[in-house]
């Protein structure tokens, strides 16, 4: 039977299904008076770093991967950052990590039991001399959020497509719409008074300053007498 991972988060055990944090202790209740609940947004920011740890994410990761966009407009990156803190109880800011000019990673340990530690050469063991408890396994630095530069990279091709796809139905519908005033203006415009239909179907006589012309409609010429 598969016993679910530890995640130690600080004086906190995090339990990811139930959105809680737990007080680390041997014979702690896991019962929501007595765990903290955490905001969707808190859950969002502790999954994104849990999933890159040790790496360190942009602040740009992260408020693309948990704001699916990058206009944020309740709240800040570093306002809920520091809301998290506040309720992992980080006062010396050594849970979330910031790095200068590069990000922010999460400094947590995963434990797992014994009997699920198949792959040993997937992560770094560190020995316990209980055989009986868990042991503390560090995740390995292989794993690297390259998911979170693809899904950006897509999710700019696609603004990218619906913003081009706009500005063409725009340009369509500004040119029907000139097109419809010119047929509306030409169609219900006062005829010209100095224009006189003649026997022949292909002359015209046009008055111009008191004198009579001849307008030939298939050769387009105009001539005066």
């Amino acid at each position: 039977m598969h016993t679910p991972e530890k995640i130690i988060i600080g004086q906190y055990r995090w339990d990811k299904l139930s959105k809680y944090l737990y007080p680390n202790t041997d014979g702690g209740d896991d019962s929501a008076n007595n765990g903290k609940s955490l905001t969707n947004k808190q859950q969002a920011l502790l999954q994104c770093l849990y999933d890159a740890a040790p790496n360190t994410l942009t602040r740009e990761e992260l408020t693309l991967s948990i704001w699916q966009s990058e206009h944020i407009s309740q709240e800040s990156l570093p306002q809920l950052i520091n809301r998290t803190r506040r309720t992992l109880e980080d006062n010396d800011k050594s849970i979330i990590i910031n790095t200068p000019g590069i990000g922010y990673s999460l400094n947590c340990i995963t434990e797992h039991p014994q009997a699920d530690l198949t792959q040993a050469d997937s992560i770094q063991v560190i020995e316990n001399t209980d055989d009986a408890q868990p042991i503390n396994v560090v995740r390995s630095t292989a794993q690297k959020p390259r998911l979170f530069l693809e899904k950006k990279k897509i999710r700019f091709a696609i603004v990218a497509l619906i913003i081009g796809l706009s500005v063409f139905n725009a340009w369509n519908l500004c040119s029907a719409y000139l097109d419809k005033q010119a047929f509306i203006k030409t169609r219900f415009a006062t005829p010209c008074t100095n224009i006189e239909k003649t026997n022949d179907s292909n002359k015209l006589k046009v008055t111009i300053d008191n004198i009579e012309c001849i307008y030939e409609k298939n050769n387009e010429i105009i001539y005066c007498l």
